[in-house]
């Protein structure tokens, strides 16, 4: 945004003018909330096996499914919102 050439609202109110239907807004919103957070969940269990926890089988599994399974939960939170 701070390259371009208008300041926010102006491209705000040109997106509502657009008429885009909500479940296309939806699924953006959500795809990118969805990189975030997947992101910083994973990197949190990246930390963890840094510090040398949860390498055995099943808590690799566990950990992996918890990580989804937040990603996706917070996701759907913040592309309702």
């Amino acid at each position: 945004m701070l390259a371009l050439p208008a300041q926010f609202p102006y491209y705000f109110e040109y997106f509502q003018t657009l008429h885009i239907a909500a479940p296309v807004i939806f699924s953006l919103k959500f795809a990118l909330a969805w990189n975030l957070f997947y992101h910083g969940a994973n990197g949190v269990r990246h930390l963890f096996w840094d510090m040398g926890y949860g390498y055995d089988l099943k808590n690799l599994y566990l950990s992996g499914y918890l990580v989804l399974g937040f990603s996706l939960a917070a996701s759907l939170i913040a592309a309702l919102t």
